[in-house]
């Protein structure tokens, strides 16, 4: 291994070259970046005591660890860890040669079918061959180099067997890829036999590329643009483009893709998850269950959803799917929206008005200067008295501290983010009312909606490489006649 900072060279063991390039591994997801392994779980014995405990003691400061009594165990924690990082960072997960590494099939199993991140580093085989009796290893009878560790091939998404130095230099790579990759087998289909699908381009894959599909959280800047000069069209999961240079893509005659529908289905159900949440009072409700005052359950007021008014703000994809689920709750449904005007039958051209008349006021405008804080506190001044507030469009849509007050004052009865300004959101003391319910924006990030929205991306992507519009498109300005002529 190379040390470039210091143009020197640092001979290290194989298992110390795991952990240290292990420590280095990051993941960069809504502007935060984060350790991708913080640090490793295990027991050790046979096959991995002497090479991967060695290391991982000697760059404690680097890789903690974390010993184990039970590696299924510790495959589950690591794989709940990866669940609740969002599967942006996840854990490693070390065992001996034999039953050790055998005890972790089944959580591996786990991982794979709900797509959590997980990597595990068990003992294979003995490099002699020379097994003894007592030490319980389970290996085939006539084949050496078999072991239990084949097991995990079909429940694992990535398989490789370390026997030389110079192999992990494609297969650590290739493990961190599959740690964090897009789901290829839903991508690539869509795409075509005729597309390769290149999960982590290196620049020489860029210099070629002619579509790029990019999360949220990515940068698309001239100096990308410049160094895709084949580049024919991007598509972004999503529709914000904050972090997209739009200008700049257009002035190249790309369209910027984006996919407004995947995601709508999804955040109108967590509209109505924290209207629940919040009108049949499940916070104090819970509280009282846990802490054994059943006595006091009628001092809580629970409400209903049937027969109150539910006004949209914003009648987009995302209002009118909202709109939907209210009729199915048997809700009365106000909408307004100067963009799109709602049907007439319930629209409302005052904001005030519908503010005075709702019971529920759920936010869904897009966020440009004429909405940023479009409810301050002067239309909280308006709001029905008891209403409940939700936002799951753009966090800059609301004032926290006008809904702060409101909400002490008794005008709101209770408030439902999922989005901030800025993300990843600074505390506010808005967060800690007990009649608050918060999310880090992630309702349009269910499963289904995740695999639609990286399915619209690459259709966005085939239909340009093959002389055809966008399905949506951020730059409106792009001629695509003039761009395939």
């Amino acid at each position: 291994m190379t040390d470039r900072t210091q143009q020197r060279t640092v001979r290290l063991t194989v298992a110390q070259a795991v952990v240290t390039y292990l420590s280095r591994q990051y993941s960069v997801a809504d502007g935060h970046r984060r350790r991708l392994i913080p640090a490793a779980l295990g027991i050790f014995g046979h096959g991995n005591v002497a090479g991967l405990g060695q290391a991982l003691d000697q760059l404690s400061d680097r890789l903690p660890f974390v010993q184990g009594r039970n590696e299924q165990a510790l495959v589950h924690i690591a794989t709940a860890y990866g669940k609740a990082l969002r599967r942006h960072s996840t854990l490693a997960v070390a065992a001996s040669i034999g039953p050790g590494a055998l005890d972790m099939v089944t959580g591996a199993g786990l991982a794979t079918v709900n797509r959590l991140p997980v990597l595990l580093l068990p003992g294979d085989t003995y490099a002699t061959r020379h097994q003894g009796p007592v030490l319980q290893q389970l290996q085939h009878p006539i084949e050496a180099d078999a072991s239990v560790n084949d097991a995990f091939r079909p429940v694992s998404r990535f398989f490789d067997r370390i026997t030389r130095p110079e192999q992990l230099l494609a297969s650590l790579p290739a493990a961190m890829r599959a740690l964090t990759d897009v789901d290829t087998d839903t991508v690539a289909p869509v795409l075509g036999e005729r597309v390769t699908f290149v999960t982590d381009p290196t620049p020489d894959d860029l210099a070629v590329a002619e579509g790029v599909i990019v999360r949220a959280d990515r940068r698309v800047d001239e100096d990308l643009l410049r160094r895709a000069p084949r580049l024919r069209v991007i598509a972004r999961t999503g529709v914000g483009v904050d972090l997209v240079d739009v200008t700049a893509a257009s002035a190249r005659g790309i369209p910027v893709a984006i996919t407004p529908g995947s995601g709508s289905r999804a955040v109108a159900e967590g509209v109505f998850a924290m209207a629940l949440h919040l009108t049949k009072r499940l916070r104090p409700l819970t509280d009282l269950v846990r802490d054994g005052r059943w006595a006091e359950r009628n001092v809580v007021t629970v409400g209903d959803l049937d027969g109150v008014t539910l006004g949209i703000v914003g009648y987009g994809r995302i209002g009118r799917r909202v709109g939907e689920l209210a009729a199915a709750f048997g809700m009365r449904t106000l909408a307004h929206d100067p963009f799109s005007p709602p049907p007439s039958e319930f629209t409302r051209a005052d904001l005030g008005e519908l503010a005075e008349s709702s019971d529920v006021l759920t936010l869904h405008a897009p966020l440009v200067e004429n909405t940023w804080h479009l409810v301050d506190e002067r239309l909280l001044s308006r709001v029905k008295p008891g209403a409940i507030l939700i936002n799951c469009g753009r966090g800059g849509l609301l004032d926290p501290d006008a809904t702060l007050a409101a909400l002490e004052s008794g005008r709101l009865a209770g408030v439902g983010l999922d989005v901030f300004d800025p993300e990843p959101a600074r505390h506010h003391p808005l967060f800690d009312h007990p009649d608050v319910v918060l999310t880090p924006h992630l309702m349009g990030m269910t499963r289904r909606a995740m695999t639609l929205t990286f399915v619209d991306a690459a259709r966005g992507v085939a239909d340009v490489l093959a002389g055809r519009p966008p399905a949506a498109v951020a730059n409106p300005d792009w001629n695509h006649r003039k761009a395939t002529v």
